[in-house]
């Protein structure tokens, strides 16, 4: 490109084979791609590309059939529990200084009612579902356990340092939990369980 410039300033060549030269030129230049851009690496940039414009297209796709469902509803009232459970839950209104402030339904199965401090700490969880099993979700581990038969029930308490944490047992087809983090005496666990129906 020097030569021709230089040329073309000294007059010793024609500005048609100038601009033919020129074109000559440009046509032969080869373009250089850095070193790690070889074919392996453009097949798996084309490749990882293809595969995210697919996923964005099939998890944006709405179908009604693959749109999760909250599994946890919150009511108002045990009323509108019952319409969604099919069975009926009683509890008391209040827990030491707190009232039940918080209540859901999971899966239309599990019925949660949750006692709020002043603090709008959680003090007690009260929850019942139909068969058997620990509805609780608590998997602490627990300095003593116990198991009590009362008005022919029987409650397994749980807890730490002479105080109840959490009480379960089973009654007419129904589980229940009662889940209290501050700790019960056992006779405020038992009398708690007793009348939740």
């Amino acid at each position: 490109m020097r030569a021709i410039t230089f040329l073309k300033a000294m007059n010793d060549i024609d500005d048609s084979n100038i601009e033919a030269a020129e074109k000559a030129e440009e046509k032969n230049r080869v373009t250089q791609f850095p070193s790690w851009l070889n074919i392996k690496t453009v097949t798996a940039i084309a490749a990882a590309l293809v595969i995210t414009v697919t996923l964005g297209i099939v998890l944006t796709k709405k179908d009604d059939k693959t749109m999760a469902v909250n599994p946890m509803e919150q009511v108002i009232t045990t009323g509108e529990a019952e319409e969604l459970t099919g069975y009926p839950l009683t509890v008391p209104e209040s827990f030491m200084e707190s009232r039940k402030t918080e209540l859901f339904v999971y899966n239309g199965q599990m019925t949660e009612v949750n006692y709020v401090d002043r603090k709008g700490e959680i003090v007690l969880t009260v929850r019942k579902a139909p068969g058997d099993e620990d509805i609780s979700g608590n998997y602490n581990e627990y300095d003593k356990t116990d198991r009590i038969e009362a008005g022919g029930t029987v409650y397994t308490l749980k807890g730490n340092k002479g105080m109840i944490n959490l009480v379960l047992f089973t009654r007419d087809g129904y589980s229940y939990s009662v889940d209290c983090a501050p700790g019960m005496t056992i006779e405020e666990a038992l009398e708690l369980a007793h009348e939740i129906r």
